[in-house]
């Protein structure tokens, strides 16, 4: 089953509505079995073809059905503006993503925030939650993957588990750099990521994302890395890691 409503966020444009898909799993509500969270980025890519930026979503009700994955997902939609809004609203950091192009200003903290202080509460308020650091995780492609990573280290204490796939390390990469570098996160860190061979930027990414996996390895975080052969920056590519996502994200080692 997934619900869908509106929710009025503070955007740094100013509040806008923003589409919140909500996925609980079959048998949700039979009994009072509470389940784990997995709080998604652009949520209008994650379920249906229809709502999909490109026609071409993650598929994740069909496959979470399909593999009797007990979770409940809670996906909201991105900024939709044609001027790097969306960029900025995942951004913790300020950019210039396009050459010569004056510095823009990343809120993806204030981002995170909403999602931590405002959104979190009301799924645990309203509905069947394992709210624990243990159960909480956080999912994202792309800038959304960007977002996961910040968000794993600078709200460790909310996530406990992360899946962040072609993470936009070439937005201004050494503040990315730098964050991972400095940060302090506790050791029952687990983290999913991956990168395309055909990704985005791919000769530049992938050496940033080796360093990026590599210093949080060496901070004690358990991290699952692949490099997709011929993987792509979009969605039918991140579909096709599923299997690995939740393997790693489900995974109990008793």
């Amino acid at each position: 089953m997934i619900k869908k409503w509106y929710v009025d966020y503070p955007a740094f444009t100013g509040t806008e509505k923003r589409k919140v898909y909500l996925y609980l799993p079959k048998g949700y509500g039979k009994n009072n079995k509470r389940y784990p969270v997995l709080y998604m980025f652009d949520g209008h890519n994650v379920f249906y073809d229809s709502d999909a930026t490109y026609g071409k979503s993650w598929g994740l009700k069909e496959y979470l059905e399909k593999e009797k994955i007990e979770i409940i997902v809670c996906a909201v939609s991105c900024h939709f503006g044609e001027n790097d809004e969306r960029m900025q609203e995942y951004c913790p950091y300020s950019f210039a993503y396009t050459k010569g192009k004056e510095i823009s200003e990343g809120y993806g903290d204030d981002t995170l925030k909403w999602f931590v202080k405002k959104l979190k509460p009301n799924i645990d308020r309203h509905y069947l939650t394992l709210k624990d650091r243990a159960n909480t995780f956080l999912m994202g492609s792309s800038m959304g993957g960007l977002i996961t990573i910040y968000g794993l280290i600078k709200y460790n204490h909310i996530f406990s588990k992360g899946a962040a796939l072609s993470p936009a390390y070439m937005i201004n990469t050494k503040a990315i750099l730098k964050i991972v570098k400095d940060s302090k996160v506790n050791r029952n860190t687990t983290l999913y990521t991956d990168y395309g061979t055909n990704d985005l930027e791919a000769k530049k990414c992938i050496p940033i994302f080796c360093k990026v996996n590599t210093i949080l390895v060496e901070k004690g975080i358990k991290v699952t890395s692949r490099i997709i052969e011929n993987g792509l920056h979009n969605e039918a590519t991140w579909e096709k890691q599923l299997p690995f996502v939740f393997a790693t994200l489900m995974y109990k080692s008793v």
